[in-house]
């Protein structure tokens, strides 16, 4: 309830909250009436933008209409915490506070609706193969943003042997590496920080050794979960030449590592180990200060600090002048 109150609430966050702005607005200005919207923005990412252009025209206040995104997003992941992340729903929670809650639901808005989807209703869909009800929901995932055509895919290429899925993300991050090394020595430059880099191998390393090394009987459903998780990262290194594509393509299946961390803290729990868990927190400790530390580079002046940021709600809005560039 309390992050749910805090993203509602908020004001300013995000790199992406003026944008979304200035277009909810320019509905009102460049677009009055539906034939001239099309004109304009076209099909693309209907299922969002058209909903948002009748709330602008009906005089909804940006604010208002940012809190009832948010009113959409959480149930959905308060059903997937309650239905696969049963009694470490905190530690689930701490998990995706980082990349989910920081950057998608609180900034990235198509993205972070999208995800919510997945993770809440589309996940049950897999699990119980209704697979025309997946098809149809991921139909309307890509009419909200285009990047969730990696859904459409996934019933074809979870198809595929677990080992051989597991090859093709080796060699996909290989030459991910390879190509940012390439690139570094030819220009000096690289599409992604080392951080950014070393995190998603990280990540792919710790959640095949909890998948292996940490599960014991393995449910096809958890093995579904592992292969979409693979097929993110996939698409991450593959992608890596174009950093907004990779992010954005590999993110709408990424949050599947939830599911196998939660797995890997109910027999590590079975176990008696603090230290797994006391290195998961530390590692989401440390993936939310990275992304702390992005979101106050790419907007905020400098005397905002990790230790020091802040929270800007619609009751004292105008504090955020004192923060932005």
């Amino acid at each position: 309830m309390l992050v749910a109150l805090l993203a509602v609430f908020r004001y300013g966050e995000g790199s992406d909250y003026p944008n979304y702005q200035l277009l909810y607005q320019a509905y009102r200005t460049e677009a009055g009436s539906i034939m001239e919207y099309y004109d304009h923005w076209g099909l693309r990412d209907v299922a969002f933008f058209f909903p948002s252009f009748l709330l602008s025209r009906l005089g909804l206040p940006y604010e208002v209409y940012l809190g009832l995104i948010t009113l959409i997003e959480i149930p959905f992941l308060y059903l997937f915490l309650k239905r696969y992340c049963s009694g470490f729903r905190c530690m689930a929670l701490l998990l995706l506070y980082p990349s989910y809650y920081f950057i998608y639901l609180l900034s990235s808005l198509r993205e972070g609706l999208v995800i919510a989807i997945f993770l809440g209703a589309m996940l049950p869909m897999i699990e119980k193969k209704k697979w025309i009800r997946y098809f149809l929901m991921a139909v309307l995932c890509v009419l909200i943003h285009r990047t969730a055509v990696v859904y459409l895919l996934c019933p074809v290429i979870l198809k595929l042997k677990t080992r051989l899925m597991e090859v093709i993300a080796a060699c996909a991050a290989c030459f991910g590496i390879i190509y940012q090394v390439v690139l570094h020595y030819r220009t000096g430059m690289t599409t992604f920080s080392s951080m950014s880099y070393l995190f998603r191998i990280i990540l792919l390393v710790v959640v095949i050794f909890c998948f292996y090394h940490a599960v014991n009987n393995r449910t096809s459903f958890e093995t579904m979960i592992y292969k979409m998780f693979l097929i993110g990262m996939f698409c991450f290194f593959v992608l890596s030449w174009n950093p907004f594509a990779a992010s954005k393509m590999s993110d709408v299946l990424r949050f599947t590592d939830v599911i196998l961390v939660v797995m890997f803290l109910r027999e590590i729990e079975k176990k008696k180990s603090m230290l797994s868990l006391m290195a998961l927190v530390a590692f989401s400790a440390a993936m939310f200060g990275k992304n702390l530390d992005s979101r106050i580079r790419s907007g905020l002046n400098a005397n905002v600090h990790i230790w020091n940021y802040p929270y800007v709600t619609v009751f004292n809005r105008e504090d955020i002048i004192r923060y932005q560039l």
